[in-house]
C-alpha cells in the first residue's frame, strides 16, 4: 500500500514477451484515475483488448532515447477509458497488445500475471482497492 508520498503508482501488470526482451516492462495504475505503462524499446502502439468492447488504446506519453536507440516507451490510458474498464464484469478476460512500427502486426504480450496474455478485469481493480486504502496501523 502506498502512503502520501511516493510514485502515485498504486498497482503493477507486467507485460513479457516470448522470444525477445524489447517491450517488456509494466502497466500502472496511478493515484488519478489512469493506467501508465512503461515498455523497453521502441513501442509504436498499446492497446487493452476485451470480449465485447472496442480495443482501448493507450496514447503515447514519451519516449527516451540513448545513443539514437530508443530505450524507453511510456504510455497513458485515460480515466474514460478505465471506467469502460470498470464496467466490465469483474471475470472478464483482458488482453494487453502491442505493435513494434506503426502497420505491424499486433501481438499479444504472453505473461501478464496468472495467464498466458489474460488477467480477469476484476483482479486489476481488486488490486487498484488493495493498494490505495489506507495503510493499517502498525503499532
Amino acid at each position: 500500500r502506498t502512503g502520501a508520498e511516493g510514485t502515485g503508482r498504486l498497482a503493477g501488470v507486467s507485460l513479457g514477451r516470448a522470444s525477445a526482451p524489447n517491450g517488456d516492462g509494466h502497466i500502472y495504475a496511478d493515484k488519478d484515475g489512469t493506467l501508465t505503462a512503461a515498455l523497453s524499446g521502441a513501442v509504436a502502439s498499446l492497446e487493452i483488448r476485451a470480449e465485447g468492447m472496442d480495443p482501448l488504446g493507450f496514447k503515447r506519453a514519451a519516449q527516451t532515447s540513448e545513443d539514437g536507440f530508443i530505450v524507453q516507451s511510456q504510455f497513458v490510458l485515460d480515466s474514460d477509458a478505465v471506467a469502460a474498464l470498470s464496467a466490465l464484469p469483474p471475470e472478464t478476460p483482458l488482453g494487453f497488445f502491442f505493435q513494434l512500427s506503426p502497420g505491424a502486426e499486433w501481438r499479444q504480450y504472453v505473461n501478464s500475471m496468472d495467464r498466458a496474455g489474460k488477467l480477469p478485469v476484476g483482479r486489476l481493480f481488486d488490486a487498484i482497492e488493495w493498494a490505495s486504502a489506507p495503510r493499517p496501523n502498525s503499532g
